[in-house]
């Protein structure tokens, strides 16, 4: 199974969560472009994947609502796809 860990201390442009997606998952370079095409892409997601969400309200601080959206997207996800789980910590 395969782990992505989407750190708030560490991300330092929005471009980086598309970027982590993009390479950890080897979804299509589309696929990195928003947060609605990745949640699109994670719905055909065939694999098992954990999404550790941490440090949230750090993430929170630098991007807004960016963060709040992205935390929305990712819990939609696991809840319309079996292979996703999904944590998250403030």
């Amino acid at each position: 199974m395969k782990e992505i860990i989407i750190d708030g201390e560490k991300i330092e442009a929005k471009s980086q969560v598309n970027e982590l997606f993009v390479n950890e998952l080897g979804f299509p370079e589309y696929c990195g472009n928003n947060l609605d095409s990745i949640g699109e892409c994670l719905d055909e997601l065939k694999t098992p994947v954990t999404i550790n969400y941490i440090n949230r309200e750090r993430m929170k601080l630098k991007f807004g609502r960016f963060a709040t959206v992205l935390s929305q997207m990712l819990k939609l996800a696991a809840k319309h796809n079996d292979n996703i789980t999904y944590n998250e910590s403030k």
